[in-house]
């Protein structure tokens, strides 16, 4: 990538990109990485590295944690079988999801990803949301238990997802508060 980009205006755009994008040879070295890649790349390592810095730097050993996860199986396999591939990983030294697609040719890999990890965490908020739902739909449609035991059930879940020692069903009548049921 970089004989081929050089100083010609399609660098620049590699470097405006908002994905990180880094490019490997077959002796998995930098080849290429932009302004994005750095900054992922400089947190991944530990300390601030630039960018032209970085190139002829193997990728596994300036990121040891990244062997054997789900990038370096992805990689590896990319570049063996030459088939371009996309997948989500989350690496963990950095508490971040990527989205990663991968192009294979006969020098390297180029690689583009992004940082996920507000969307992930969208998805598994609604995951959760969609199990409470869930719950509460199995108790009310329960059919041999009397509406006492629902009401227990139901502040038992509500309980458990407001991580609360107990829950109560309770109304208000003028200035008075009254407790239906509590459950502790």
């Amino acid at each position: 990538v970089e004989e081929a980009v050089g100083d010609h205006p399609e660098r620049a755009l590699l470097d405006r990109m908002t994905d990180a994008f880094m490019a490997v040879d077959t002796s998995w070295r930098f080849t290429y990485v932009n302004d994005r890649a750095q900054d992922i790349l400089s947190d991944a390592i530990g300390e601030d590295i630039p960018a032209d810095e970085l190139l002829g730097r193997e990728i596994w050993t300036e990121l040891p944690d990244a062997v054997n996860t789900t990038f370096y199986e992805e990689y590896h396999r990319a570049m063996e079988r030459q088939e371009p591939t996309d997948f989500d990983a989350h690496y963990e030294p950095l508490a971040t999801w990527f989205d990663v697609r991968v192009f294979p040719s006969p020098t390297g890999l180029s690689v583009y990803f992004r940082d996920i990890t507000d969307q992930k965490e969208r998805e598994a908020e609604l995951a959760k949301r969609e199990r409470i739902l869930q719950d509460i739909h199995r108790v009310i449609a329960e059919k041999g238990a009397d509406l006492e035991e629902k009401v227990d059930d139901l502040l038992r879940t509500v309980g458990e997802v407001l991580d609360t020692d107990g829950a109560a069903l309770s109304r208000i009548e003028g200035d008075e508060y009254i407790f239906e049921t509590v459950l502790d």
